[in-house]
Protein backbone atom coordinates (compact mmCIF):
# COMPACT_ATOMS: atom_id res chain seq x y z
CA UNK A 1 0.00 0.00 0.00
CA UNK A 2 1.33 3.50 -0.06
CA UNK A 3 1.56 3.22 -3.94
CA UNK A 4 -0.68 5.30 -6.10
CA UNK A 5 -0.76 5.08 -9.44
CA UNK A 6 -0.27 7.97 -11.59
CA UNK A 7 -3.26 8.93 -14.01
CA UNK A 8 -2.26 9.09 -17.49
CA UNK A 9 -3.48 12.70 -18.09
CA UNK A 10 -2.30 16.33 -18.17
CA UNK A 11 -1.76 18.30 -15.47
CA UNK A 12 -3.49 20.83 -14.67
CA UNK A 13 -1.56 22.86 -12.46
CA UNK A 14 2.39 23.97 -13.64
CA UNK A 15 5.22 24.87 -11.47
CA UNK A 16 7.17 28.54 -11.16
CA UNK A 17 10.07 26.58 -12.90
CA UNK A 18 7.80 26.27 -16.02
CA UNK A 19 6.65 29.50 -15.77
CA UNK A 20 10.14 30.92 -16.14
CA UNK A 21 11.00 28.40 -18.77
CA UNK A 22 7.71 29.30 -21.34
CA UNK A 23 8.78 32.83 -20.60
CA UNK A 24 12.41 32.48 -20.72
CA UNK A 25 13.12 34.46 -17.75
CA UNK A 26 14.85 33.73 -14.63
CA UNK A 27 13.66 31.20 -11.32
CA UNK A 28 14.05 34.65 -9.75
CA UNK A 29 12.45 36.78 -11.81
CA UNK A 30 9.87 33.76 -12.20
CA UNK A 31 9.01 34.08 -8.58
CA UNK A 32 9.21 37.88 -8.49
CA UNK A 33 5.94 37.53 -11.18
CA UNK A 34 3.76 34.82 -9.22
CA UNK A 35 3.86 37.36 -6.41
CA UNK A 36 2.71 40.04 -8.68
CA UNK A 37 -0.85 41.49 -8.55
CA UNK A 38 -3.32 39.50 -11.14
CA UNK A 39 -0.89 36.98 -11.78
CA UNK A 40 -3.34 33.71 -11.20
CA UNK A 41 -1.35 31.53 -8.92
CA UNK A 42 -2.13 29.86 -5.45
CA UNK A 43 0.23 28.20 -2.60
CA UNK A 44 -0.83 24.65 -1.96
CA UNK A 45 1.34 23.73 1.31
CA UNK A 46 4.90 24.92 0.24
CA UNK A 47 3.86 24.79 -3.40
CA UNK A 48 3.25 27.70 -5.38
CA UNK A 49 0.86 26.40 -8.68
CA UNK A 50 -0.39 28.23 -11.45
CA UNK A 51 -3.39 26.83 -13.33
CA UNK A 52 -2.28 25.78 -16.70
CA UNK A 53 -5.82 27.62 -18.54
CA UNK A 54 -5.66 30.62 -16.12
CA UNK A 55 -1.96 30.99 -17.42
CA UNK A 56 -3.01 30.66 -21.38
CA UNK A 57 -5.28 33.49 -20.29
CA UNK A 58 -3.11 35.79 -18.29
CA UNK A 59 -0.54 35.77 -21.21
CA UNK A 60 -2.47 36.30 -23.74
CA UNK A 61 -4.52 39.41 -22.10
CA UNK A 62 -0.89 40.55 -20.88
CA UNK A 63 0.40 40.80 -24.47
CA UNK A 64 -2.72 42.07 -25.61
CA UNK A 65 -2.46 45.20 -22.83
CA UNK A 66 0.94 45.17 -23.66
CA UNK A 67 1.75 45.24 -20.07
CA UNK A 68 5.32 45.42 -18.25
CA UNK A 69 6.73 43.42 -15.40
CA UNK A 70 10.19 43.91 -14.51
CA UNK A 71 11.48 41.68 -11.50
CA UNK A 72 11.21 42.56 -7.94
CA UNK A 73 9.10 45.76 -8.73
CA UNK A 74 6.15 43.88 -8.58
Amino acid sequence: MGYQKKLDVPAQTIRVAEVAARLDISAPAAYALVKADGFPALKVGNRIVIPRAAFERWLEQAAFEKRTYSGANQ
